[in-house]
């Protein structure tokens, strides 16, 4: 798409159906962190501040808005899950990397938990 009609697409979309803000989903800013792969992380954010929207990202792991620390990556804000983990469809955590869920369960289908939940209870203390 040439810069012309992506800028017209969004002062579309803005008018007609009223976005003001978009984010990189919670569960897909983490793979990007988890597989190191930084810039499908920052191009999509970068995107959408270019188009004149206020951009973000959400995460299930501290990880991510610590990457986009420190990697440079100025997101409009961010959203990060906190909650408590023992209800029924909680997704256990990998005793070897706190970081990330157990591996081989399908996790499409159950929630995700909000992993690292003690890191975010001491932070700034």
């Amino acid at each position: 798409m040439n810069n012309r009609i992506t800028v017209l697409f969004f002062t579309i979309l803005r008018i007609v159906i009223g976005w003001h803000f978009l984010f990189v989903q919670g569960n897909t800013a983490d793979k990007y962190v988890f597989d190191n792969k930084i810039d499908a992380l920052r191009i999509p954010i970068e995107f959408i501040q270019k188009q004149g929207l206020i951009a973000g990202t959400a995460a299930h792991s501290i990880m991510v808005p610590k990457t986009c620390v420190e990697n440079g990556i100025r997101p409009d804000f961010y959203m990060k899950t906190y909650h408590h983990n023992n209800y029924w469809s909680a997704t256990p955590i990998d005793p070897e990397n706190p970081y990330l869920p157990v591996p081989g369960n399908d996790h499409r289908v159950i929630m995700q938990l909000c992993i690292n939940n003690k890191e975010i209870q001491n932070h700034g203390k």
